[in-house]
């Protein structure tokens, strides 16, 4: 099974996020999830990795002045919280 380097997952957050942003992200998903700080991850570690990520924006996008962003969390929400349900990480 092919990995992900840790390094790989910093430049894609660092595509749209502040380095330092991304790797608080990154660190905060990491202990959430209970992962230990590695060389690579598996492709199901980085599904839960970014989902971690992505939920906990949610709070910020929903309660955002902007209708667009509220807009966001209620079309994301369904599907982050499905593959929290799911924890491929476990599998």
């Amino acid at each position: 099974m092919a990995t992900v380097s840790i390094g790989q997952i910093l430049d894609k957050l660092g595509e749209t996020l502040d380095p330092d942003k991304a790797e608080e992200l990154l660190a905060l998903a990491l202990e959430q999830l209970d992962l230990p700080v590695k060389d690579a991850y598996t492709p199901s570690e980085v599904v839960a990795i970014g989902t971690a990520i992505a939920d906990a924006q949610r709070v910020i996008l929903a309660a955002s002045d902007l209708p667009e962003a509220r807009d966001l969390e209620n079309a994301i929400g369904p599907f982050i919280d499905a593959l929290k349900q799911d924890a491929p990480h476990l599998k």
